[in-house]
């Protein structure tokens, strides 16, 4: 019994001097600021900063970090670098891009100085795409800016937003639809310019140097026009795109004998 009670009291002291130990470690490397929560450092940490971070805000960095890497076009002697940015639904964080608007959106910027300046935002509904670019849609040596491929809900979706260049920024030239939506009292503005990825494009069908936009639209698969198509041209007449020719197109029936 005395045996056990020695014993006992020997694993007691061992016991108390490791948490000691253990207790002295860790007051010393917190005053030597070895353990730090890397929670509250964002500097020493990208992934902490990202998620802080819109898919605006990054779009907005990467621009002042390498203005030479951005997408640019010269308008008048001036220097506009473009970029964007997805809604939250994509990327790495679902923070708003800004208050009130998760959508995604086109930035342009201007050189001054060398240095990117914020020039224009775009207001419409915009998800997910192809980067916009510029291009000058008719021939007149000043570009506009061209926003294509809407991944709608089924990936499919083709569409387009086309701004034309003022000197106060980018008027879009593309029909909209504005929707609002039930028991909400703001509107969705989308552009009309939108069907199946197979027949909606841009390019100049009539050979008059000006660029068109068809949308088309498969009829469905069952009734009389079933397999026919539904076929829009856009046509732009200096100041916007307007409806210039549709037409369905059904599915060709074998003749009866």
């Amino acid at each position: 019994m005395k045996y056990l009670n020695k014993k006992t009291v020997i694993y007691t002291v061992i016991i108390l001097v490791l948490l000691a130990s253990i207790f002295l470690g860790i007051n010393y490397l917190k005053q030597n600021g070895s353990t730090k929560d890397p929670s509250n450092n964002n500097n020493n940490n990208p992934s902490v900063e990202e998620s802080n971070l819109s898919n605006r805000d990054i779009a907005i960095r990467e621009v002042l970090e390498n203005p030479d890497k951005i997408r640019r076009t010269e308008i008048n002697g001036e220097v506009y670098p473009l970029t964007g940015y997805d809604d939250t639904f994509y990327g790495k964080s679902r923070k708003e891009n800004k208050p009130g608007w998760k959508d995604g959106g086109i930035i342009v910027f201007k050189l001054v100085n060398d240095k990117p300046v914020f020039f224009w935002e775009s207001k419409e509904i915009i998800n997910q795409g192809r980067p916009a670019h510029f291009q000058d849609i008719n021939n007149d040596g000043i570009n506009e800016i061209v926003w294509e491929y809407y991944l709608g809900v089924t990936g499919r979706d083709n569409c387009f937003y086309v701004y034309k260049f003022e000197n106060s920024g980018f008027k879009l030239i593309t029909p909209l639809l504005t929707t609002t939506p039930s028991g909400s009292t703001w509107n969705y503005n989308i552009t009309l310019l939108c069907g199946d990825s197979g027949l909606t494009q841009m390019e100049d069908i009539d050979n008059d140097g000006v660029q068109e936009i068809t949308v088309g639209d498969w009829m469905g698969v069952i009734g009389d026009n079933a397999g026919g198509k539904d076929i829009k041209i856009y046509k732009y007449d200096g100041d916007k795109y307007y409806l210039w020719k549709e037409e369905k197109i059904g599915e060709e029936k074998p003749q009866e004998p």
